[in-house]
């Protein structure tokens, strides 16, 4: 008579229990990796947009003659290549007339509203008019396509020790997988053009 080995209830339970400690800290880790994944894709995503926001700005309002109350004053005489040239210079002092005014502000996905999570860019017209700057603000076809920089939840724009130097923080939100990653980007401008 032969008898085949086989295996005892108790070593088959203590197998499995082994498989599912295993595997219970394999999905743990696997868990933590992909909440890891999705901060870092967030964190990221904020700082990128909030980086280019406050760039793009702080490029344009460093060319400014004057900042006044939340307004940019752009200088109004360029030469053929773009740059500003000054209106006179009387001794050593250059200085440049006063053009195109430029304020941000945060606005809806039209620009018209007075509140929301995008930022917008409005301009005086050559009637010293406000208008919405949609090639600023908007991605490449206007309205309709989008905003450049949404999920703007703040926007600092303050005038430093002297008059030109002038301090920028945007803030962005990003939405990633029901939890809110935020990022601020400060920037400390001097207008180079300033009078």
């Amino acid at each position: 008579m032969s008898f085949k080995h086989a295996f005892s209830l108790i070593e088959l339970m203590v197998a499995c229990s082994i498989v599912a400690i295993v595997l219970v800290s394999v999905i743990g880790i696997f868990g933590f990796a992909v909440r890891q994944w999705n901060y870092q894709i967030g964190t990221s995503t904020a700082m990128e947009e909030a980086n280019l926001a406050a760039d793009m700005m702080s490029k344009e309002i460093s060319t400014g003659v004057q900042w006044t109350s939340n307004t940019l004053v752009l200088p109004a005489n360029t030469d053929s290549a773009g740059n500003y040239v000054p209106a006179s210079a009387n001794g050593s002092k250059v200085v440049y007339a006063s053009g195109t005014e430029v304020e941000y502000y945060l606005s809806n996905s039209t620009g018209t509203a007075t509140s929301g999570t995008d930022l917008w860019r409005m301009a005086t017209n050559s009637f010293s008019l406000w208008k919405s700057d949609t090639v600023w603000s908007c991605l490449p076809g206007g309205v309709n396509s989008g905003p450049k920089f949404p999920n703007v939840t703040g926007l600092s724009i303050l005038q430093g020790a002297s008059a030109n130097n002038i301090t920028l923080s945007v803030t962005v939100s990003f939405p990633e997988n029901g939890q809110l990653y935020a990022h601020t980007a400060t920037r400390n401008v001097y207008l180079s053009n300033h009078n």
